[in-house]
């Protein structure tokens, strides 16, 4: 059974996917995609990615071909695999004492060892998800004026 983060995340996923997805829609039906801006095609950046390539965040993650297809889901999946894959183990939260009483060859130094590169690279997608929005909102009132 999800709880309730990962329901709210994949909720929220899902409604920015579809706010996206009618803007694009309007925008082909009122203007023809002869006549797309730069913004129209940074929204479909930020949604639709090709493909993420990044053999270290498939080895992290679970080691096998799990590929997202959206920037924006790409944020997400990294929240919710460091909550399901890593049990939400991660360095960010622990004392220095606990760091030095915690044995490497534990199981629970891997899992706070993998959840912590993980929400790195959550941190970062999650920055360049908010950058391309930026740009994305800048060019439109460009665009406006």
């Amino acid at each position: 059974m999800a709880d309730n983060f990962t329901k709210e995340a994949f909720t929220l996923l899902g409604v920015g996917i579809t706010v996206v997805a009618l803007r694009t829609y309007a925008r082909l039906t009122s203007v023809g995609i002869r006549k797309f801006m730069l913004d129209d095609y940074l929204m479909l950046l930020a949604v639709v990615s090709s493909s993420f390539q990044s053999i270290e965040f498939r080895r992290i993650v679970c080691q096998s071909n799990y590929q997202l297809q959206v920037v924006y889901g790409l944020e997400t999946g990294a929240a919710y695999s460091v909550g399901a894959r890593f049990h939400g183990l991660a360095n960010n939260s622990m004392m220095d004492e606990q760091r030095r009483t915690l044995s490497p060859n534990s199981p629970e130094y891997g899992l706070r060892v993998g959840g912590s590169k993980l929400q790195l690279i959550g941190w970062s997608l999650y920055t360049l998800l908010l950058w391309l929005l930026k740009l994305c909102i800048n060019i439109f009132y460009t665009r406006l004026t």
